[in-house]
């Protein structure tokens, strides 16, 4: 219903990092991470060196993650998915963890020995996840060439004729990188790898959809459109025809390609009984690795599931015990039966949407100042949901801006039928996704400009998603649910993260069937049954992710209670949350440490 817009489609990369060894070099202006970023605030000479040849790495082997934190050297390509371009990164990959690991953390100082911490951490998470083999068989319609399309395209800065040529480039190299998807799942079909049939039939729905779609409406033409609006008219005519062009011809042919391949897999991929990870080669290993990577501990999945279960008995208790006397009504079924179906829930218009989505924004903008010395001084953009991926798409989500603001971070609602959108849950998600969730926390990590660069773009889950659910509550805090009904919707989210580590760990460790996974849902959350269906889809296809988000609350809620009961008066909410934002995205284990040995310094 709301997350952060990482791009999962191996090796696209957008919020976590990859790795790399020669600098980048191509068209466009020369801009984001200089080398020396890459080592900011690092002492130890050994280990600057590395995280410089690490981040060079990640630029050389992400195209597009230069563009998404403004370095536009090579705006004009996309990172090669193939499957030998995969090895040859796991053996770079290999190299740098050996190179880390030869590193004592005890000739460091305490700032160089976290940074080295995270990088290890960092570093034996992807290790870990290379069991699961994910670029061979994860397709769905949540990630895949077409939604990557929609969400590449505006990151596209076209100032000019050179960043005009760049993006057609662009536009042109993915439909290399589609072939290349395809074929991926070619051979994971020849090991024995598929993604659920059922998510390859949706997966395919979409893809013809938007291929049915005029061109004029692809999200790289009208973004095209709009960003070339002060141009001279005969270039920016020259520009919009090339975009037609290659988008109709080459691209058009390789998501033609590319959903024959889907279309031919089906048939033959996971069914009902079949669709969590355990019935994948190394399945149980892989959910093992991934649950380690998301929520940066070793918990078992039927731990998970039993904190799942017992955090949900909560959940149902608050929303029977705020919605029976709002709506008069005994049974917490009967609760979320209204949230779901109540018309006056619903929206009139998709204009609607944003309008609420944006005065709350601006009021929470307003209130920051006395919970937050460390902020997002930008405000944060309100944006509907690129059309192709509207049906697909939940609530909302976010994307960061650059370092520099030239693109502000943005947060997208979805406005498809606005009479399906509850105005129950505007007021909580806009708090996770936008402020002070995700804005305040990408963009404070953003600028701090004594981390070195991987530190600063890094997206350990727990924390990063922690926080947005840890916003949740504190946007209550700070008096911006107005009424019952806005308290509703932050335990009704709540409770959808509670059921996902019920959910998860059912379908990837239990045995559980997607209609099990639908079924507790549609009990326990006011989920729209085509929501359920997209969530649960979410699920299958990125297992451990959803365990992040209430793991990472608690973990954050728990280190504050733990603040709160040793510093009694001495403790301030603003100096907690500026300690967590100002560490930049970290480890569990990290913070952990971090806000105990604050509180042993008495608060400061």
């Amino acid at each position: 219903m709301g997350h952060t817009r990482p791009m999962r489609l191996a090796p696209l990369v957008l919020l976590l990092v990859a790795c790399a060894s020669s600098p980048p070099s191509s068209p466009g202006s020369a801009g984001g991470e200089a080398p020396d970023d890459a080592a900011a605030g690092v002492h130890d000479p050994a280990l600057a060196a590395l995280l410089r040849e690490h981040w060079q790495d990640a630029l050389e082997t992400d195209p597009v993650l230069g563009t998404l934190i403004g370095d536009h050297r090579r705006d004009d390509a996309m990172p090669d998915a193939s499957h030998e371009a995969e090895l040859v990164r796991r053996r770079t990959r290999a190299g740098f963890l050996a190179r880390a690991r030869d590193i004592a953390p005890d000739r460091l100082d305490d700032g160089d020995r976290v940074t080295h911490a995270l990088f290890v951490e960092m570093l034996e998470a992807e290790t870990g996840i290379e069991v699961c083999e994910n670029h061979l068989w994860n397709a769905s319609a949540m990630d895949n060439p077409v939604t990557a399309l929609s969400r590449i395209a505006p990151l596209s800065q076209l100032t000019d004729a050179a960043a005009g040529r760049a993006y057609v480039a662009r536009l042109r190299a993915h439909a290399t990188f589609t072939d290349q998807i395809a074929a991926n799942l070619g051979r994971g079909a020849e090991e024995g790898r598929f993604a659920p049939r059922a998510s390859l039939e949706r997966l395919a729905t979409m893809v013809r959809a938007n291929l049915a779609a005029p061109i004029e409406a692809w999200v790289p033409v009208t973004h095209a459109s709009d960003a070339t609006a002060s141009w001279p008219e005969a270039e920016r005519s020259a520009l919009l025809a090339e975009v037609r062009a290659v988008l109709d011809g080459e691209v058009r042919a390789a998501f033609t390609r590319y959903l024959a391949t889907v279309e031919a897999l089906a048939p033959r991929a996971r069914d009902g009984a079949h669709e969590g990870a355990r019935s994948l080669p190394d399945g149980a290993a892989c959910y093992e690795a991934e649950i380690r990577r998301h929520t940066g501990s070793r918990r078992r999945a039927d731990e998970v599931h039993a904190l799942g279960v017992s955090e949900i008995a909560g959940t149902d208790a608050r929303l029977l015990a705020l919605g029976g006397p709002r709506f008069g009504l005994s049974t917490v079924a009967e609760v979320l039966e209204r949230l779901r179906t109540d018309p006056a829930l619903g929206y009139a218009t998709g204009d609607e949407i944003v309008a609420d989505a944006t005065a709350r924004i601006r009021e929470a903008e307003a209130r920051a100042p006395a919970y937050f010395s460390r902020r997002a001084e930008t405000p944060c953009a309100v944006r509907p949901v690129p059309p192709a991926e509207a049906p697909t798409a939940g609530f909302a989500f976010y994307m960061p801006g650059t370092p520099d603001g030239s693109r502000e971070g943005a947060y997208y609602v979805n406005t498809a039928e606005p009479a399906s959108r509850r105005r129950h849950l505007v007021a909580a998600v806009t708090a996770h996704e936008a402020v002070p969730g995700h804005h305040f926390q990408i963009t404070v990590a953003l600028g701090l400009t004594a981390l070195p660069a991987f530190r600063r773009h890094g997206h350990f889950t727990a924390y990063v998603e922690g926080w947005g659910l840890y916003a949740e509550r504190l946007a209550d805090e700070m008096g911006l649910y107005h009424d019952d009904l806005d308290r509703l919707g932050a335990v009704d989210l709540e409770a959808f993260r509670a059921a996902r580590l019920v959910v998860d760990t059912g379908l990837h460790a239990l045995g559980w069937t997607r209609a099990a996974a639908e079924s507790y849902l549609r009990e326990h959350t006011s989920m729209s049954p085509d929501l359920v269906v997209a969530e649960v889809d979410r699920y299958i296809n990125w297992p451990g992710q959803a365990l992040a988000y209430k793991i990472g609350q608690l973990a954050i809620l728990g280190l504050r209670a733990e603040a709160e009961t040793a510093l009694g008066e001495r403790f301030e909410a603003r100096a907690f949350h500026d300690l967590v934002l100002g560490l930049g995205p970290v480890s569990l284990n990290v913070l952990e440490a971090e806000v105990r040995r604050w509180i042993s310094a008495g608060g400061r």
